[in-house]
């Protein structure tokens, strides 16, 4: 998706040099280096209405859903709900198909962090605010859980591919630093500025699913998010004393 956006600026520059180069006049209507400038001003106002969708994440409850490809040919799947006003956040995963096939759970509220694994009824909890956790099967941020800020931090370029969806890339983090899908395990990638994405937005300009294109030292691999009940109330409470 992003190699094809290259492919067409190429072209539209090669196409500027090829009219300047002649002498004939150019044709009435809208020079070649006026639609550079508008693809230029277009894209920058694709991004700006994406960032603008992702800010309202930061703002409103919502749940969301995760279905990707992970290491040596495995896949997680993801679901929770987040509540940033409030500073709650859950998240449950299951990974599947390969040696690290298992699952987990996890409650954020403010600093404090709950996590269990498994079938494990006991929960263990951290204070991330003095200590964080280095499981990287339960990796999260206590000012960003669902990692949807970093993911607007590192946002390159977008264009508007319809009407509903915004197509683009950006810079994924270094090797061994968890990255999206929401947090979720990391993964090592080849290297920085090679990841593209889809964004899907609804009639009334929420973000309900963000398709990534990510290369991996495992290959090539298909991450997907899906937002869902935008606004509506979630319900997020810590565990059970007797169950600590």
């Amino acid at each position: 998706m992003y190699a094809r956006r290259s492919a067409l600026l190429a072209a539209a520059l090669v196409t500027v040099v090829l009219v300047t180069g002649c002498t004939d006049p150019a044709p009435l209507g809208r020079s070649p280096e006026i639609d550079v400038s508008s693809a230029v001003a277009a894209s920058a106002a694709a991004k700006k209405e994406l960032l603008a969708a992702l800010a309202q994440f930061q703002k409103g409850t919502y749940r969301y859903a995760v279905d990707a490809d992970y290491l040596d040919g495995q896949r997680i799947q993801a679901s929770g709900a987040h509540d940033p006003a409030a500073h709650r956040y859950t998240r449950r995963f299951t990974i599947t198909g390969g040696p690290q096939a298992g699952s987990g759970e996890l409650i954020l509220i403010g600093d404090d962090l709950y996590t269990r694994t498994g079938d494990r009824s006991r929960w263990v909890h951290e204070n991330l605010g003095v200590l964080a956790t280095d499981n990287p099967l339960l990796t999260v941020e206590a000012e960003d859980p669902s990692g949807l800020v970093a993911f607007a931090d590192a946002v390159d370029w977008t264009d508007r591919t319809g009407r509903n969806t915004l197509d683009g890339a950006f810079d994924p983090p270094a090797a061994g630093v968890a990255i999206l899908p929401l947090g979720a395990p990391s993964m090592s990638l080849f290297s920085r500025g090679n990841a593209g994405y889809t964004a899907t937005t609804d009639a009334q300009g929420h973000i309900v699913s963000i398709v990534m294109d990510l290369n991996t030292v495992d290959g090539r691999r298909k991450l997907t998010s899906t937002f869902s009940d935008h606004g509506k109330p979630v319900t997020i409470t810590k565990p059970k004393k007797a169950d600590l």
